[in-house]
């Protein structure tokens, strides 16, 4: 579409976001309260959040100059095109603050309805996970997969949790309580970008969440489909950019947890 080399772009892309996250690790140690605000209730923003949305749709007008952007931190105004990129500059804020080292750039490009490249790059690892349409997923340009395990039990299943009070609803809960007797075991990282990724190499089997945003799953669940996975909203539909939900897994294990869901 649009003339675009997918794959040039990626890797120009890598770049950027590479840059980026060595600015968010040098400053990780030097946020102090005064720097902190409070968005709603247990959600936060820095000026490192805002600092680095803006070096990167710097450097993103440069490269798509037609583009408009869906960010979480709306250092630009946001608008939902034809080419849109989404961009979270920092997922694990929460984590950023107290010095938990897993924290993530998000970055996806939409073309029309589709999402065509998908980063995450975990910071303090300095891993970058990458795919772009029909390119296959890597990490750190090393082909990877989703694990291939399919029985519940042998499963270790990531999850997050809604942090705005109001929709702590009991669905989450449930679906938790449900679960734990049945797998492996369960495990909240605090970054909806990093889970995905972490299932698309397979050192997680699968992950599901609600009540999220675009720029939480979007670059996520992309590189899980390259990675030869299976990406739904609880509705199993495709919608699980826009959905609010999302659960994530190989096809067979998809179709288990799935079913879990639906009845709890």
């Amino acid at each position: 579409m649009n003339g675009i080399n997918l794959e040039t772009l990626t890797y120009q892309c890598l770049e950027l976001v590479q840059s980026v996250g060595m600015y968010i690790k040098e400053q990780q140690t030097k946020v102090v309260n005064d720097d902190i605000i409070a968005k709603k209730q247990n959600s936060f923003v820095t000026f490192v959040d805002r600092e680095a949305e803006a070096r990167l749709i710097s450097r993103l007008q440069t490269l798509l100059p037609d583009a408009t952007y869906i960010t979480e931190e709306d250092t630009v105004e946001n608008i939902n095109s034809e080419i849109s990129w989404i961009v979270d500059p920092l997922d694990g804020t929460t984590n950023f603050l107290y010095g938990i080292p897993i924290y993530s750039i998000s970055l996806a490009l939409k073309l029309e309805d589709k999402i065509s490249i998908g980063i995450v790059h975990a910071i303090q690892q300095n891993e970058s996970f990458f795919a772009w349409d029909k390119g296959g997923a890597f990490l750190n340009k090393k082909p990877i997969k989703i694990s291939k395990r399919t029985r519940l039990i042998d499963a270790v299943v990531g999850t997050g949790f809604p942090y705005d009070k109001k929709k702590r609803v009991e669905e989450p809960y449930r679906i938790m309580k449900e679960l734990l007797g049945n797998v492996r075991g369960i495990r909240r990282l605090g970054s909806a970008a990093m889970d995905l990724a972490y299932v698309a190499c397979g050192r997680l089997d699968a992950y599901y969440e609600t009540n999220l945003n675009a720029w939480d799953v979007a670059a996520g669940g992309k590189i899980v489909e390259e990675a030869g996975g299976k990406v739904a909203d609880f509705e199993d539909t495709t919608d699980w950019i826009w959905g609010k939900s999302i659960l994530a897994a190989n096809p067979e294990l998809h179709k288990t947890l799935l079913d879990i869901i639906r009845c709890v």
